[in-house]
């Protein structure tokens, strides 16, 4: 079944609407980020209620945010050419330069985020433990058994995993938030106005 301009058009407004909730949703997730490291002290970490668990649930949320603003991204580049009433009329250039800066951004942060979503998976099997362990020189071990698995380590804002046998990291911090209002605010750029949520 072929699908409608006005199908495209609701991908656009959808898009653009969860672009600004994607943003605000990493500011809430900075916020108890910042305030439950900041509460961090001699404490359990497994214990579910520490301050370094809760850290870790707010930055497992932050950097998803940050992967479905990419794919938001991505949506409404792909759709707005394909509505009627955006064709020829958004500054698509504009949004393009948007993917960019993202791209420029986050580098690692779409492997951060599969890192932590699929730390499980990555333990299933010794051959996808030796694919995903690095060695002492982060070097991966695919030939040797497993050495060692980064599931989530935290150096100040930044959040660091093993993914694919390699190590990658993104930060979580108030430059990362101008980062995404900068990149969003292209994108409002490009249609002249903004949208309410």
């Amino acid at each position: 079944m072929k699908s409608e301009p006005s199908e495209y058009c609701f991908c656009v407004i959808n898009a653009r609407k969860s672009l600004k909730k994607l943003e605000n949703n990493f500011y809430s997730a900075l916020v108890l980020f910042d305030y439950f490291r900041s509460k961090m002290g001699l404490e359990n970490f497994n214990d579910p209620k520490s301050n370094y668990q809760l850290s870790e649930v707010a930055a497992r949320d932050a950097i998803s945010t940050v992967y479905y603003f990419k794919k938001s991204l991505i949506q409404l580049a792909n759709n707005v050419s394909l509505c009627n009433d955006t064709n020829g009329i958004v500054k698509i250039d504009l949004i393009h330069r948007a993917q960019e800066l993202y791209e420029e951004y986050f580098p690692e942060a779409e492997f951060v985020r599969h890192g932590i979503a699929h730390a499980s998976q990555a333990m299933a099997t010794p051959g996808r433990s030796r694919s995903t362990s690095l060695n002492d020189n982060n070097i991966n071990t695919d030939s040797q058994g497993p050495q060692v698995i980064i599931r989530s380590s935290f150096h100040g804002s930044v959040v660091t995993v093993t993914y694919q046998g390699k190590e990658y990291s993104a930060d979580i911090s108030k430059k990362s938030l101008k980062n995404l209002q900068e990149i969003r605010q292209m994108t409002v750029d490009a249609f002249g106005f903004d949208v309410n949520v």
